[in-house]
């Protein structure tokens, strides 16, 4: 609901949108947003249930849950820095296919 809102919102804001919709008519740019929104759904769907996992059927607390799932929050912030300079030197579609 609130990204219909946004999406008008902008679409009326012609003279300077947070952001331009007509990005969106770059196939790349779209599919690349598409598949990026695919992405970090699942990997909060997954996070959730391993968080839930983690306390209640191995009794962990809220602290060492967060210890468990730390190094992959702080792989995943130094992966995206360096994926990015990746995609800028050999492509995107090359460095996300392995991905």
């Amino acid at each position: 609901m609130l990204l219909m809102v946004f999406a008008l919102w902008q679409h009326r804001r012609r003279d300077e949108p947070l952001m331009p919709l007509a990005l969106f008519g770059a196939r790349n740019f779209a599919v690349g947003n598409g598949v990026g929104f695919v992405c970090q759904f699942s990997m909060i769907g997954i996070m959730l249930v391993l968080v839930l996992f983690l306390q209640m059927a191995h009794g962990y607390s809220a602290l060492e849950t967060d210890l468990v799932v730390l190094p992959n929050a702080v792989l995943t912030a130094a992966g995206s820095a360096y994926a990015g300079r990746l995609s800028d030197k050999f492509g995107g579609k090359y460095i996300l296919r392995p991905g």
